[in-house]
């Protein structure tokens, strides 16, 4: 008999069985975590390089456009090389690879995505870290909340055999898997990644066998074949591994190892944004909380009042919020068809469900505080802007629909909380 299926948010059973700060789940993060905080993806240093490269060849000073050096690898390099392959053949020896490796990590401060990994590292909520990144982003979110000296990074077997055994680990450990941009040898290329060193594949077996794991930000290219080999002789399943889809995008051999391993799938819009929907819904597991929308959406204002800089962080989010909000609705446009009245409806209604966690948002701001009305009413202005010809109908009639829903909404939220100062000055 198949088992039933029940169509839930994957991250509230995680998030339940999270609560009781056992730490039973494990976190292996991947490159989109860097690059949510700015880090340049492999392939941006691989273009960067190859601009070197081809002014070489060339002689000229002229700088190319990255369509051109897309294009100059595709013609001259594609077949043979990728990104692992041209590095490791420019630079031959470790230390090289590590001093120009270090210039494209150079004054870049941790994202949100490693500042919600700290807080979450200093409740007690994780553990265990293991990392293909080689950056110190991570680390430096750490040193950031009062954690400095009290962590482990073990990138090699030397580091596996001067360090207490993992299950005596108090506080943090990490292991880096392509080595670290400090010290010891990087793992960068094909052959490196073919195998790791014997104690620290056995350490993070050992990890993950009596674990469950988190995966995000890991895209499990073809070059990890260490990687796959120790999740593919993961035999306890007790826990779940939980595999973060971006924007559900999941290559072949991620799709392999989530069916042998029983895995759930977790689409998601970024890596910070994940990271903080689980902190949020694990707060609600812990206040024993119903996890509906508007209590995710309270709970994370109240973590936002308590920064220690949070006008700042209540402007950022105002903003953010607007941001994704304004740029799916103009996505939605572009995709409605104008002479299908069915096709602008479900335009409009995917625009206005993805307004939920604004106006979410707007009402706890509101219920607290005044002196951010000014910002909250910009989404107005920038709505309206999406409206390009100034047309009522077809998708700018959608756009028009868009913004007078959420106009009655927020008004609505005024008079619930007795603010008629602000309504009125909303109207006028």
């Amino acid at each position: 008999m198949d088992k039933k299926k029940f169509n839930i948010d994957p991250i509230i059973p995680l998030a339940y069985n999270m609560a009781d700060c056992s730490q039973k789940y494990i976190l292996f993060v991947g490159a989109g975590v860097s690059r949510d905080a700015g880090v340049p993806s492999g392939w941006d240093i691989l273009l960067d390089t190859l601009k070197k490269i081809r002014i070489q060849e060339e002689k000229k000073v002229k700088g190319f456009t990255q369509k051109e050096i897309e294009k100059y690898y595709k013609d001259n390099y594609e077949e043979k090389f990728g990104y692992s392959e041209i590095i490791g053949s420019i630079f031959h020896s470790n230390e090289e690879q590590r001093d120009y490796l270090k210039g494209f990590f150079e004054g870049i401060p941790p994202g949100d995505a490693h500042k919600l990994i700290a807080e979450m590292i200093k409740k007690q909520l994780i553990k265990f870290i293991i990392t293909t990144n080689f950056d110190l982003l991570l680390e430096n979110a750490l040193d950031d909340v009062g954690l400095r000296g009290r962590y482990a990074v073990i990138s090699n077997d030397e580091d596996v055999l001067t360090s207490k055994p993992w299950s005596s680990e108090k506080i943090c450990r990490i292991y880096k898997i392509h080595g670290t941009i400090e010290k010891g040898t990087i793992r960068n290329t094909k052959r490196d990644l073919k195998k790791l060193p014997l104690k620290l594949s056995k350490d993070i077996l050992d990890l993950i066998e009596r674990h469950g794991v988190i995966v995000l930000g890991y895209a499990a290219n073809d070059d990890e074949k260490a990687v796959f080999d120790i999740f593919n002789k993961r035999k306890f399943k007790g826990y779940t591994l939980y595999w973060t889809s971006f924007k559900n995008q999941l290559s072949d051999n991620a799709k392999k190892i989530i069916n042998k391993q029983d895995g759930v799938v977790v689409p998601i819009n970024g890596a910070s944004l994940f990271l903080q929907d689980l902190r949020d819904r694990i707060e609600l597991a812990q206040r024993g909380v119903e996890q509906a929308q508007e209590a995710v959406a309270e709970v994370r204002f109240e973590s936002i009042l308590k920064a220690p800089k949070f006008d700042i962080e209540v402007l950022r989010t105002i903003d953010k919020e607007q941001e994704k909000v304004t740029m799916y609705s103009a996505n939605i446009l572009k995709e409605v068809d104008q002479s299908n009245y069915e096709s602008l409806w479900e335009g409009f209604i995917k625009a206005f469900r993805r307004s939920y966690n604004y106006l979410l948002l707007v009402e706890q701001i509101i219920k607290y505080r005044n002196e951010y009305w000014e910002q909250i009413i910009k989404i107005f202005e920038k709505i309206h802007s999406l409206n390009e010809d100034r047309d009522r109908y077809g998708k700018y009639g959608v756009v028009n629909h868009l913004f007078f829903c959420i106009l009655e909404i927020v008004g609505a939220i005024l008079v619930n909380n007795n603010k008629f100062v602000l309504l009125r000055k909303m109207l006028e």
